[in-house]
């Protein structure tokens, strides 16, 4: 049992600490998408992705598989332009599988 009077300030300290562990949990995922995603891509803002919004590797890989799916001229546009601004490595092996021969 505790003493009378003690329960209220630990429930308060271990608050405290889950909401500053929280806090650190998201500030870091936060930093890693951001560190993974480089700046403004001409071809992403393209099909409607806004000027400021980050996109991981894994997004652009995503769109890229969609352009190649489609097919059209438009898309094999876009990705000659995504090929022309990307400098990852599996986003240009990616690029280079999707365009038409």
């Amino acid at each position: 049992m505790h003493p009378p009077g003690t329960l209220y300030p630990t429930l308060a300290v271990a608050f405290a600490a889950g909401v500053v562990l929280f806090g650190a949990g998201t500030w870091l995922v936060a930093r890693s998408r951001g560190a993974n995603a480089p700046g403004p891509l001409q071809w992403t803002q393209a099909l409607g992705v806004p000027a400021g919004e980050p996109l991981d590797v894994a997004a652009r890989l995503d769109m890229v598989e969609r352009l190649a799916l489609v097919g059209q001229p438009w898309c094999a546009d876009l990705l000659r332009a995504a090929a022309r601004e990307e400098r990852d490595p599996a986003m240009r092996a990616a690029i280079a599988a999707a365009l038409p021969a």
